[in-house]
């Protein structure tokens, strides 16, 4: 007992002079605050698209009229080298100038016999998965930098639903680096891989605001495929932006066109047609069609669509590359051909059929149009092809609307809105037939709308007033026709009516005025058609217009030379 005492005064004792001490004992350091997370870097806010008032596209607040370009499906020019199909390389990005390029980001191999010219990395998975391939994830980031960096968006296909048609159960003349269960869910259902593969598209480049989502290519070819699985792609795109750490939302759009009115921001076709409306009142683009129209036609529904806040891509399909360059030099703007006027293409199912036999309104014109182009006798069939698309671009030139080759024959539009089938050629010879009976042998009517010229044949009197009717007093719209000496300048339905009565107007539509009268709260839009304007709101006014051929003189008036009042 008096040891264990003994004991404990002593280490009280040790404690105490410890204590007292002028030689506190050391504290261990403090340790380094953590470091705070890094930003949140979102790669080029300059490029981020919007849609504020479908279907014209703005891109960094700005007025955006995309020009995109595809290389699919001939080799690459000497000067591109490896084009990274089905994405983009940096040549072609180069090589083009385009603003809008397409990544189609499978799943593929990406070997000699799986898009070749990623054999030298390798694709998105390391063989058959589901270990994720570093190079290929590293070179994709790269190509969307290199974009940016010229100032382009790329439109990414976060699952490429063409391979999943062919590598599925009821195909399968594909193979993809996915269990055969996901490949056969693709386009239909969810499924583990499908989402994973998505979130990895998004994580790597949902920083990157110069990237749009689209959730297919061709994915309404897949049998039984489903409304919902668009969506819920959409939805898993919509979730991952979040999670990935940089909350951008991108526009996210579809190729299938029966579901555009869903969840979308845009809507993708490849119709082999024009592009002239939107679908689903969205901004709409073609960005595929096979075979290729004529450079001229391209270049024509590249204009039109653009005029429209459409957006129809360039895509090459067999175009050689003398072809291809020149297309590009039009889109780009670096050459300048007219605007032509063609026919709907042949197959169209809006031709009724049978056709009328017979004809001739056109035959004058057509007999004028092969005297301007010559004979080009002892050609083989194709020559004689070319013949008939040198005969419709010469009509085209004079401002009608012909098309040739259509199928084997020149279509051209006549005043009354009908097509007639000319078989101006004689495949036998090569020369320009003779024969009545094809010269035309059917007469045409299209059920669809009709195309405009561009182009105004002749000469046109100069408009001395612009009549104004309401079309729909519901929508307060209001429909004009320009006259000379109580003319209208062109018939209804005639090809040039369009371009003649902007000639005549002075080469410009015309300027609306509307004038309040007292307590009235009313306002005037223009639209898309120059001749037609709306007027919502309440109260009076009146409207006033002028052309750059009246002298600052109102020519709009209303029935009986009355001025143009607006009551509602």
């Amino acid at each position: 007992m008096i040891n264990t005492i003994r004991r404990t005064a002593v280490a009280l004792a040790l404690a105490g002079v410890t204590s007292c001490s002028g030689n506190p004992r050391p504290q261990p350091p403090t340790p380094p605050p953590s470091p705070p997370p890094p930003p949140v870097v979102n790669y080029f806010p300059e490029l981020l698209v919007r849609q504020p008032s479908a279907p014209h596209l703005i891109r960094g607040g700005v007025a955006w009229k995309p020009f995109g370009a595809v290389q699919c499906c001939m080799p690459a020019p000497p000067q591109v080298g490896n084009s990274r199909w089905p994405l983009a390389s940096e040549s072609w990005m180069d090589y083009t100038k385009a603003d809008l390029f397409h990544f189609r980001m499978g799943p593929f191999y990406g070997d000699a016999e799986h898009e070749s010219e990623w054999a030298d990395i390798g694709g998105p998975y390391i063989g058959d998965g589901p270990d994720w391939n570093s190079a290929f994830w590293k070179k994709v980031v790269e190509l969307i930098e290199h974009a940016g960096k010229a100032k382009a968006v790329v439109e990414v296909v976060d699952i490429d639903t063409w391979y999943c048609k062919h590598a599925a159960s009821n195909w399968n003349d594909q193979k993809m680096p996915w269990p055969q269960a996901d490949i056969d869910a693709c386009g239909i259902s969810a499924s583990p891989e499908q989402e994973r593969f998505i979130r990895k598209v998004v994580s790597e480049l949902g920083c990157y605001q110069n990237v749009i989502w689209l959730t297919d290519n061709e994915g309404g070819e897949i049998r039984g495929t489903k409304r919902a699985w668009y969506e819920w792609n959409a939805g898993i795109i919509r979730d991952e932006e979040q999670k990935s750490g940089c909350g951008v939302i991108h526009m996210v759009g579809t190729n299938n066109t029966d579901f555009c009115d869903g969840p979308f921001d845009y809507c993708a076709t490849h119709a082999r047609e024009p592009l002239t409306t939107a679908i689903a009142g969205k901004h709409t683009e073609n960005n595929e069609r096979n075979p290729q129209f004529s450079v001229e036609q391209e270049f024509s529904n590249f204009r039109k669509a653009r005029d429209a806040g459409l957006n129809y891509w360039y895509w090459r399909a067999e175009q050689t590359d003398e072809q291809m360059d020149q297309t590009l030099k039009l889109f780009r703007g670096e050459d300048a051909i007219p605007v032509g006027c063609f026919a709907p293409d042949a197959e169209d199912p809006l031709w009724i059929n049978p056709p009328v036999a017979g004809g001739g309104a056109m035959r004058s014109v057509v007999a004028a149009g092969e005297a301007a182009v010559g004979e080009h006798c002892g050609t083989d069939h194709q020559g004689s092809l070319a013949t008939l698309g040198l005969l419709a671009a010469e009509l085209r030139k004079q401002g009608y609307c012909a098309s040739g080759p259509w199928a084997d024959a020149l279509a051209i539009l006549t005043p009354t809105g009908k097509w007639e089938e000319y078989h101006a050629v004689s495949f036998a010879t090569g020369c320009w037939a003779q024969d009545p009976a094809a010269l035309p042998k059917n007469t045409w009517t299209y059920q669809g709308t009709n195309p405009t010229s561009s182009i105004c044949v002749g000469d046109v009197p100069t408009v001395d007033e612009i009549v104004c009717k309401l079309h729909q007093a519901g929508q307060g719209l209001w429909d004009c026709t320009p006259k000379a000496h109580g003319q209208p300048i062109r018939p209804e339905g005639n090809s040039e009516r369009l371009a003649c009565e902007i000639m005549a107007c002075g080469g410009a539509a015309p300027a609306y005025l509307l004038t309040h009268l007292p307590g009235s709260a009313l306002e005037l839009k223009i639209t898309e058609n120059v001749f037609q304007f709306r007027v919502i709101g309440s109260g009076s006014g009146v409207v006033t217009c002028t052309t750059p051929s009246s002298n600052g003189d109102n020519l709009c008036l209303a029935g009986g030379q009355q001025p143009l009042k607006i009551e509602r």
